[in-house]
């Protein structure tokens, strides 16, 4: 009988999430993979001007969470109610306009890679949730014009995330790491995710993170990833090979070419991507059984300080014949 694979230590051990609303809060319930175990978010939704978030440090089973629901329901029934307000797959952050904070959520994922018994997925649809409670909200004319600037970005093309992968170090780092971890434990059934600090420039949602980091725990911490990841099973004398392709692009002086080139004071290149191909036997999921492979690759911007006037540059002459 073939043991049960257990994914330990865990970057982020929520891979489901349902937010309740009532009148002066919403509440987070996050399960682990299989919705054994459950842990509590409490964000106020009272204060317009700051984000007040409470962990409950107590581990829910699935009894005692249902047993919970129900009472904050009875507790709410004659003041605002209580609601099931969306489901989601991980919180990519929050961030604060005129009205107040805002908080976006995963809706749908898809697998698009994996890494021995690591899932990768993109971000295939997301919602945004307004934090203060409508009855206390002071409403500013401006508010619907940084609404939209956000609502422009679409958060479904290139943007990736995994629990128990760190997407933003190499396999190379992501190895050494957890091999340390491991030392004397050599055990096939354990998966072994990582907990130590990401390449912070890769971390796409670093800003919008900032807020809830001195507030929870860092296991609440989805780390996003904007680029590009590719795999493809391929056939080489009868063996099964993975082939991954992963682009890290730099959240650190980045935009558009007339705008951002060369580097800046703090040492960033401008459109910096960090390019890893992986090839790893598909017939084995055991990162310590199976064979790696690894290159990166890292590109961006000449390293030079310099800047260009975009109304100087030269037109050439129209020539019509």
């Amino acid at each position: 009988m073939t043991s049960k694979i257990l994914e330990f230590p865990l970057l982020n051990p929520w891979q489901h999430f349902t937010i309740y609303g009532t009148h002066n809060r919403y509440i987070v319930v996050a399960m682990t993979k299989n919705r054994s175990k459950c842990r509590i978010l409490k964000i106020d939704r009272m204060d317009q001007k700051e984000l007040n978030i409470t962990e409950d440090q107590h581990e829910y089973s699935h009894v005692e969470l249902r047993q919970l629901l129900g009472t904050i329901e009875i507790s709410n029934s004659r003041v605002g109610g209580f609601s099931k307000t969306i489901h989601c797959h991980g919180i990519i952050g929050f961030i604060k306009f005129l009205e107040g904070y805002y908080m976006i959520v995963i809706t749908r994922r898809s697998q698009v890679a994996r890494i021995g018994y690591h899932r990768i997925y993109k971000i295939e649809e997301t919602a945004m949730l307004s934090i203060t409670n409508e009855d206390i909200k002071k409403i500013h004319p401006d508010e619907s014009k940084y609404l939209r600037a956000l609502q422009n970005l679409d958060l479904t093309n290139g943007f990736y995330f995994s629990y128990t992968y760190d997407l933003t170090h190499t396999l190379q780092y992501n190895f050494i790491e957890q091999n340390r971890e491991k030392k004397n434990l050599d055990n096939e059934n354990f998966c072994w995710g990582t907990r130590y600090q990401p390449t912070w420039k890769y971390v796409w949602n670093e800003y919008l993170i900032e807020p809830i980091r001195s507030q929870v725990h860092p296991r609440w911490l989805l780390f996003i990833i904007n680029g590009v990841i590719l795999q493809y099973n391929l056939n080489v004398f009868c063996r099964s090979i993975y082939l991954t392709l992963i682009c890290r692009r730099s959240q650190r002086f980045s935009g558009t070419r007339f705008l951002k080139r060369g580097g800046n004071s703090k040492g960033y290149v401008a459109n910096e991507v960090e390019t890893e191909q992986i090839l790893h036997d598909a017939s084995l999921s055991s990162l310590g059984k199976s064979h790696f492979t690894s290159y990166v690759q890292l590109r961006g911007s000449v390293p030079a300080f310099w800047s260009q006037d975009p109304k100087q540059v030269p037109k050439p002459p129209i020539v019509s014949k």
